[in-house]
């Protein structure tokens, strides 16, 4: 368990890199591109339909089945988190 514990450390440091870069090279397009389910996405978009968007435990799982030894068929990558709109749109 302290390998996965690691791996995942690892990826969300590197996460939180990449999205200091882009909150840096363009604040607001970032913020609009994250749509997870929180109470500070939420005061900040009252009118949002927020059924769409993900819950953060339901991304906290995926990353953590990913990082975890059950996850037998996919290393490193990434790993775009979609809300329900966009699932609908591409299906």
């Amino acid at each position: 368990m302290v390998r996965e514990q690691r791996k995942l450390a690892a990826v969300l440091a590197a996460d939180i890199v990449g999205y200091s870069r882009l909150m840096e090279r363009d604040e607001s397009g970032t913020l609009g591109r994250l749509r997870m389910d929180t109470p500070t996405n939420r005061s900040a978009m009252p009118k949002a339909n927020f059924a769409t968007w993900p819950k953060v435990e339901e991304v906290a799982a995926t990353i953590l089945f990913l990082a975890s030894p059950e996850n037998k068929v996919s290393r490193g990558g990434v790993v775009p988190v979609f809300g329900a709109a966009s699932q609908t749109a591409a299906s």
